[in-house]
């Protein structure tokens, strides 16, 4: 070893770390954008991974819902179900010997699980006989409708002592396509507000 060993050390070291850096972007460029793309490749594959498990879930549940409540309806569909539901109460009530008062069909309400109540307003008038008799029909016809919101009032009419006014709700599933509409308006919701 010579005294200008360590000398000459040192600018090897000095090169070499010149050398690593000034040439690091052309030769560790399609490195460093191999590891970015990976990255973006990982993030995406989590994404889809995290679809299908949604999916999964979402094609169980509506098996289990469409199992409970029948296939899917379209808006047009579920507008002529909404009509014959009226149309049902309407019979329903003469048959059990009241007078409808007033029906009024009430805006649709679509849960997040896909299933639309059909709501419709019914005030009717007779004896409580035929209340109770309307009620237990409504209740046994199916599990797909239902009475909410009960009230009775005492009348001055002596064939008609008794006005019964309730929301009859009828339950169907929406179909898939409202099902997605519905998901992008809470998602873009949910966004407004984190903004």
């Amino acid at each position: 070893m010579s005294e200008r060993t360590p000398l000459l050390f040192i600018l090897l070291v000095v090169a070499l770390g010149a050398g690593v850096f000034f040439l690091r972007e052309p030769v560790l460029k399609p490195y460093q954008q191999m590891a970015v793309d990976l990255a973006a490749a990982q993030q995406k594959a989590a994404e889809l991974t995290q679809q299908i498990r949604e999916r999964g879930r979402d094609g169980r549940q509506t098996a289990r819902l469409e199992a409970e409540y029948g296939p899917p309806m379209s808006a047009p569909d579920r507008a002529a179900r909404a009509t014959d539901f009226y149309r049902w109460i309407e019979a329903l009530a003469h048959g059990c010997g009241l007078t409808v008062a007033s029906t009024q069909l009430r805006p649709e309400q679509i849960d997040t699980d896909g299933v639309v109540k059909l709501p419709v307003q019914v005030s009717l008038d007779g004896d409580l006989r035929g209340v109770v008799a309307f009620l237990a029909q409504v209740r046994g016809s199916t599990s797909l409708i239902g009475a909410e919101r009960l009230v009775l009032r005492r009348q001055d009419k002596a064939d008609k002592p008794i006005n019964a006014q309730m929301v009859v709700v009828a339950y169907a599933l929406v179909d898939r396509q409202t099902r997605d509409e519905l998901t992008r308006e809470r998602e873009a919701k949910a966004s407004k507000r984190s903004s």
